[in-house]
Formats: C-alpha cells, structure tokens, sequence
C-alpha cells in the first residue's frame, strides 16, 4: 500500500513538471516593426505573422497613452475615417490562448504614418499650339482640386486652381521651353491640405501641321492646292516627291499654292507644313502628307471609220486615264451632247444610231479621278466625217487547192457598184485591176499561176533568172525544185527583175518566180441623181502573189577549178544542200548529240615557267570543257511551220536560244555556225583554201575541202569555228596571273560523202588548234563527224 501511494505522488509531480515546461515552452513572439501607408483619410498597417500566434492586438497612441482599436487574426488593419495631415502612431502586438489562458508577446516597435493627399501622375502635354499648351493628369483619391506651377528657373511660381483634371496656359512664347508641376489639394473646413508637387515636366508651344489639304483646279501639268491657316504661323513650304526625294515646290505667305510642270495622268506625293520666325531663328511644324493626280492628256490620233448607221473611233490612249467622254454635236440642241462614256482607259468605241449620209462631228476627252474630284483632260480636236448610203465591212480572198485562181470578194450592195484597184508599184498609183474601172458583181478572181515567163540561163558557175516585172508585185522570190520531186524552196527574193543565184552542177531544176501581189482595194458606188456617192476603200496588203510559167533547166557541168572562188562557192553550196536534204527528209527529225572528252592540259609553260597550278586561277576552265562536251541530249525539232528553236545554258548560266531552219546548216547558233545558211554561202566560200571533188561510179561523190587558219585572242571570234573554241581562248584572256592568250585553229579540212540523190552519207571536221601564251603551251585536235541520222560526235585528244 505505502509503495502504490508512493508511486501516485511521484507520477503527480513528473506532470506538472511536464505542464510547466510546456507553458514556458509556448510563450509568444514579439511582432516585427510594422509598416504604415496612410492616405488623406486612412492607414493601412502591415506586418509579419509571429510562430504560434492566434491573434493580435493593434494600439494607437492617445496622448501619452496607448488605446487598444483592434483585435485580428489577419496580418493587415486598416484604421478608417482619420483626420487629414495628422501623424498616427501605433503598435501591434501577438497573443497565444492555451486552456483558457491567453499569453501576450511584447509590444512592436511604434510605426507612424502622416494622413495626407498622394502626388499627382501621369501629368503630360496633352495638346499645344503657337501660343497655348493644355495639360492632363490622372485625378487623385480625395482632392479638392488642383494647383499648377511654373518654375522659372530659381522658385516656383503658383499659375493658378482648377477643379479639374487638366489646365491651359495661354500667351506663351513659340519656341520656348517651359517647366510645370501640379499638386493635389483637400479643403476641409475651409482649410486646404496639399499634396506633394509631382515630378515637373518640360512644355514647348509648336506650330500645327496644316490639316484640310486639297486639290481645286487640275490641269495635265499643273494642280492649284489649298489648306487650313495654321495659327501662328508665318508661312508654309511645300515639298514634292521626285525619284526617291523630296523636292521644295513651294515657300508661300498663304494656305494655298499652284505646282505647274507635271506631267499628264499621273500620281504625285507631297508634304506641307507650317512655319513662324522667332528672332533669328525658324519654328516648323509636322509634315501634312497628300496626294493627287494630274488630269489627262490630250486625246490625238482620233480617226473616224463610218459606215451607213454607226461609227468606229480609235484614238491614242492617254497616260492615266480611267475612261473617256464621246460628244456628238446634236444640231437640234446646237450643243455637244455625251453620246459614249468608255469607263475605262481603252482606245476606242462604236456610236449607233447614224443617219446614212449624213455630216457628223465629234470631240473626245480623258478622264480620271483624284480625291474625290472628276478631272478632265483637253477635248481633242473635231473629227467630222460623213456617214454612207450603206454599210461597206467585208472584203476578203479565198484559196481552194483545185482552184487555179484566188477569189477576192466584198460586201454585197444592192444596186450599188464597184471600183477594184490594185497599186501599181512602178506608176506609184492605183488602178483598176481590168478595163473596165466598175464592177456589177460582189467578186473577182486574180489567177495563181501564167502570168508571166521567167527567163532561166547559166551565168558562169551560177544560174541567172529574169522575168518582166509585174506593176502589182512589191517584191519577187525566186523558187527552185530538184526534179527528184522536193518540194519548192525560196532560193532569193528580191525587188529587182533579175536574180543571180548558185545551184548545184549538173542538176536539173524546175524554177519559177513568186511575184508578191501587194495591195489590193475596193469601194462601193452607186448614181443618186447626177451625183456619185462611194463608201469608203476597203484595203488588203500582202497579199497572196502570182506564180510565173515554170521553167525546167538543167545547170551545166561545172569544169573543177580548185582555185576558183565560183567553183569553191558551188562545192560549198552542193555541200550545203546535202545537209539540208538530209534534214528535210521529214518535217521533224531528231538531233542527238553524243559527245566524250578525252583531253588533258599535262604540263603547262609560259616562258619556261611551269604554269600548270595556275590553271585553277581561270574562272571554269575544266567546267567549260566538260559543259562543252560531256552532254548526252535529244530534242525534236520541228520544222513544219519552217523554223525551229530550242533554248541551252552557256558557261555563264544563262539561257540562250539556238534556231535551225531547212534552209541553214545544222549549228549550234547562228553566230557560231560550221556552215553557213544560204545567205552566207559566198562567205563561207571565201574560206576555203582549197578544194577537191571525187566523182564515185555509183553517182555518189565526196568532196573536200579546207579552211584558212584562223586566229582567236583574247575571246575575239572565230566565224567558221565551234563557239567553244571562242570561249576556251576568253577563259585563257581573262586569267590575270597568266596575261593574254590567243587560239590559233589550223588548217581545218571538211570531207563530206555525199550520195547521188544529193544527201549527206558522212561529214567529218578535223581542226587542230593550238593554245599559246607567249611560248605553245598544248596542241589539241577536233573532230566533228555527221552522218545521215543528223548525229555528230566530237572527240578531243591531245
């Protein structure tokens, strides 16, 4: 028994042991210094929680006393409804309860605020002028209203109340610079408490830019302009965009200007502002942009093509225009009336409505718009003319293949007749196509063929062909056809009435004479009483020609000079012509171009220096060969409506076009040919050194012939010669390291098989060229080989 009480009092004394440590082990903390934000009427205290705290007490001074105002649990208090500019002190302090029990922490250290109004923000220049700023500011919790001051550079000076958010100041200097604050006031039983003066800012009086720009009168080269006086200013300057200027147009006392010396129909930009002298010195304002058009040209080249009750008018167009005004002068109203507006920049219209034979005039202007304005060009001058007893429209020929003649026809009139003329070149006139100057019938026929002879008869190696000229032919163009039955081909065209032309030797040639027919033109007549009244001429040019009688001849044998320049021409020629048979098997055929690069420079010297590591320094050498050569490439061409064209990229990237044509000599270009087109066959000629011609049993024949050396520096052409060639010297030319180069192309030889029906079996060209410097530096050969499939091959060795 006595140890069980023994063990109770123990037990009793270890738990209050235990709540005595625990009651000093929940003693609260001391609240950190507060922090006060007061308004005109308010203070709002902070602080930081306390570790265990529930809750906290918030005291204010009183006198020398401190009075509890408030009990929270929050961390914030705002004290409410408090007088105006007075200091309010105050501390805060925590509390703990625990079994009924609250314990305090120790009181904050006192934080103090002062009630008063806050500073004014957002204070700006709103607007301002030549003599005047306006200020605006954001209003402020409480106030009253507000006072502006200026500082003069040593004090403030007090410029005036408002009980607004914004102020003026008026009679200011323009171009001085200013300094303004605000502050906010409250007026509490008539006392007034202020704010704290914001941070001053600096106020300019500017000039306005001129606004109300517009344009009054317009004229094609000339604009008037006005716009609003500006207040304060002195003057304006107007400015006019040329190019990518700005060009002064204008120094003018008055809102208003005239800029003269523009051009017709077309968009211009300009800039105004204002500006006013102070002393010495000038005060401009912003820029006013504007823009405008000037108003149409002159309409010119008004024609005027009447039939019996309608007009078609054609003009020149007008540079910006957007549509032109048609007048008609109405003799009833004795005014000109609008009779077409064309809404849009279109040159030319249809009037309806004519009275047949009847006098009308027109004028005819251009319009456009600009600002809202209509501006009109300068009328064109009158265009009368006289409308017809008939509508005169169609005139026209037909071509039949079973016909022997073309038919020319017209509009039918009834009971009217005609004149038909053709012009007639050697008398420089018109005249009537027969005897009689009138025809009754709608139609004519003019015949295709007979008309009249060709002369044909040798003339040396080449073939002469005469004819009487025909006073309707402008031009005349002889054809001729190998009796293995081709087809026609121009051989020369000429105005003259003898053709001196180069055939092959030995061959019989169908020939006749194309004569171009020119101009043909027709009108309606028809008898009113003792008068003739006619439509106007309906006129056809180029028109279809007439065929001379064929002539068959046959061209002698030609007795072979190897020196004779006729004889190397005709070989030429012959060569030629076996080319173009070979392509004019049909109308399409296809080129192939299958072509391997075997070269290599190996060692390089330039007076006996070893230049080969230059060769990098020229620009693409290596790509212009392998561009030049290593092409694998098939086109169709297609010839049937007589000449065909196909498009390559040079060394330099750009894309050219190549023509081909069965009267020239495949090439790569015109410019760049190994033979010529028959134009040129006289020039290729001149070329050949000499020449031999091998007649085969069979009827075939090979000919050979070869060409003067010829010499490329610095990329200056070589005629006859591949253009690569050309290129490959100009490569050499352009590498400074190296200095000039030259190309040097040797006897170049041409031997050509040609079978006895006049085609190409084989062509094949060797030319060795060499590349010099100042010593030879590498000698290369090439070998182009055509055969009747229109394939050529070049091969380049050392």
């Amino acid at each position: 028994m006595k140890k069980t009480v023994k063990s109770i009092v123990l037990l009793v004394f270890c738990l209050s042991m235990v709540f005595a440590m625990s009651i000093q082990t929940l003693a609260v903390g001391t609240v950190a210094t507060p922090r006060a934000t007061a308004t005109y009427n308010s203070v709002t205290l902070s602080w930081s929680a306390v570790s265990g705290a529930d809750g906290y007490e918030v005291y204010m001074a009183s006198g020398k006393t401190w009075k509890k105002i408030a009990t929270t649990t929050s961390r914030t208090f705002v004290h409410k409804n408090l007088a105006i500019n007075t200091v309010y002190k105050y501390r805060v302090r925590a509390y703990d309860k625990f079994f009924r029990k609250v314990t305090y922490g120790k009181f904050s250290a006192t934080a103090s605020a002062k009630t008063s109004l806050a500073k004014v923000t957002g204070f700006k220049v709103a607007a301002a002028n030549a003599t005047t700023v306006k200020f605006t500011w954001n209003k402020v919790a409480g106030a009253t209203g507000y006072q502006l001051y200026l500082y003069n550079g040593k004090q403030w000076v007090y410029k005036g109340a408002t009980k607004n958010n914004y102020a003026y100041q008026t009679n200011l200097k323009l171009g001085q610079t200013y300094k303004y604050s605000v502050r906010a006031y409250r007026t509490v039983n008539k006392k007034n408490y202020y704010g704290p003066l914001c941070s001053l800012i600096n106020a300019k009086c500017v000039l306005a830019a001129p606004t109300g720009v517009a344009q009054s009168t317009t004229t094609a080269n000339a604009v008037a302009l006005t716009w609003k006086a500006v207040s304060g200013a002195t003057g304006y300057q107007v400015y006019l965009k040329v190019g990518s200027g700005w060009a002064g147009k204008a120094n003018v006392k008055t809102p208003a200007c005239t800029i003269s010396g523009l051009n017709p129909g077309t968009q211009y930009y300009i800039l105004v502002r204002s500006y006013a002298k102070v002393g010495s010195s000038y005060v401009f304002s912003a820029y006013t942009s504007f823009n405008f058009k000037t108003a149409p040209a002159k309409v010119t080249g008004v024609t005027a093509k009447g039939q019996s009750n309608y007009a078609d008018l054609k003009w020149n167009k007008c540079a910006g225009a957007e549509g032109y005004l048609v007048y008609r002068y109405d003799t009833a109203k004795r005014k000109y009336v609008t009779v077409v507006d064309t809404k849009a920049n279109v040159n030319y219209c249809k009037t309806t409505g004519l009275t047949p034979e009847t006098t009308y005039t027109y004028l005819i202007r251009a319009y456009n718009r600009s600002n809202g304005k209509v501006l009109l060009g300068a009328v064109c001058d009158q265009i009368r003319f006289n409308t017809y007893f008939a509508d005169f429209t169609e005139f026209s020929y037909s071509d039949t293949s079973s016909s022997s003649v073309y038919k020319y026809s017209w509009t039918e009139v009834s009971g009217a007749y005609y004149e038909f003329e053709y012009f007639d070149y050697a008398a420089n006139k018109w005249l009537s196509v027969t005897d009689s100057a009138c025809y009754s019938t709608y139609a004519h026929d003019i015949p295709k063929y007979n008309r009249f002879k060709a002369t044909v008869s040798a003339s040396g190696y080449a073939t002469a062909v005469s004819f009487d000229k025909q006073p309707s032919a402008a031009k005349y163009t002889v054809q001729v056809q190998p009796a293995s039955g081709s087809k026609w081909s121009n051989q020369a065209t000429t105005t003259s009435n003898t053709v001196r032309t180069y055939l092959a030797p030995n061959t019989p040639y169908s020939v006749r004479v194309l004569a171009y027919n020119g101009k043909y033109r027709v009108r309606a007549c028809k008898k009113v009483g003792d008068e003739i009244k006619y439509t106007d001429y309906l006129t056809l040019t180029n028109t279809p020609g007439t065929y001379s009688e064929v002539a068959e001849y046959t061209t002698p044998s030609a007795a072979f000079n190897a020196s004779s320049n006729e004889s190397k021409t005709v070989y030429a020629l012959k060569l030629a012509q076996a080319i173009n048979n070979t392509k004019n098997d049909k109308s399409k055929f296809t080129l192939k171009r299958d072509v391997a690069l075997k070269a290599s420079l190996g060692k390089c010297y330039a007076n006996g220096k070893d230049v080969t590591g230059m060769i990098s320094a020229i620009p693409s050498l290596k790509e212009e060969l392998e561009a030049s050569f290593n092409e694998n490439d098939s086109r169709t061409l297609n010839f049937e409506n007589g000449t065909a064209t196909y498009t390559y990229t040079d060394k330099n990237g750009n894309t050219q076009t190549a023509y081909m044509t069965p009267d020239s000599a495949i090439a790569p270009t015109r410019k760049a040919a190994y033979l010529y087109n028959q134009d040129d066959i006289n020039n290729f000629a001149k070329k050949i050194t000499s020449i031999s011609v091998q007649n085969n049993a069979d009827g075939s024949s090979v000919i050979k012939a070869v060409l003067a050396q010829e010499s490329s520096k610095n990329g200056s052409p070589t005629p006859v010669h591949d253009g690569f060639m050309d290129s490959f010297a100009g490569e050499f030319a352009d590498a400074e390291e190296i200095g000039a180069a030259s190309v040097t192309v040797g006897a170049t030889t041409i031997t050509a098989s040609i079978t006895k029906d006049g085609k190409l079996n084989n062509m094949t060209v060797q030319s060795p060229f060499v590349i010099s410097m100042s010593t030879k530096i590498e000698s290369v050969s090439m070998v182009m080989s055509l055969k009747g499939n229109a394939t050529y091959k070049y091969v380049v060795t050392r």
